[in-house]
């Protein structure tokens, strides 16, 4: 699941292929060769092609092995983000989005369509590694980038825990039947002396 603006087309269960592939001066063959390959799960680009969206899902070697990111302590994370991006001396940034762990990293590119700074959020979940890329053309602002990322959700990520103040309900119900069961007590152990008097 992720939301974008009305700018973007989106790739969604086959349909804006041919528009889609004409803004990126490709086939719609091609197009669905790049998303099979690559696997390429949400993908959404603006009329004039200098904003890109792109989700990534596959599971790895890697991924299968580290099961989730949220299981990692941010140190393990960040020495992992080099290898899994193939790029080294990168600095990440780890966030906790609702109990699932991600590695936020700024990069730049360059292809034929010019100069892009791009942005990913990375994890791990359920085995899979997912990879949400936003490619921003020189110029434009980014600040869009970290309102999709918290658009983003799915099945396969960890969600919040109870927190403490959760278990301190359960502690004060506790608390209560404990005084309870003291004052039933106390109450027989009264009656019971009055007995034992009276007799």
């Amino acid at each position: 699941k992720i939301k974008v603006d009305k700018e973007f087309t989106v790739l969604s269960k086959g349909e804006n292929e041919e528009e889609l592939a004409s803004i990126l001066g490709i086939t719609a063959d091609e197009l669905k060769e790049y998303c099979s390959e690559n696997g390429i799960e949400y993908l959404a680009v603006n009329s004039d092609n200098t904003k890109q969206v792109k989700l990534s899902v596959q599971q790895t070697e890697f991924s299968s092995a580290a099961i989730n990111f949220s299981n990692l302590s941010d140190e393990n994370i960040e020495a992992v983000i080099p290898e899994i991006i193939g790029i080294s001396n990168v600095k990440s940034e780890i966030k906790n989005k609702n109990g699932q762990k991600f590695a936020v990293i700024d990069l730049s590119s360059y292809d034929s369509g010019g100069d892009y700074t791009v942005n990913q959020y990375i994890t791990v979940a359920d085995k899979k590694l997912f990879v949400l890329s936003v490619y921003t053309s020189e110029g434009n602002d980014t600040g869009y980038a970290d309102e999709i990322f918290e658009s983003l959700d799915s099945g396969d990520f960890n969600r919040i825990k109870p927190t403490g103040n959760s278990y301190s309900y359960v502690i004060v119900g506790a608390i209560v039947i404990l005084v309870i069961v003291c004052a039933f007590i106390t109450a027989t152990l009264i009656r019971d002396i009055k007995s034992d008097l009276k007799s």
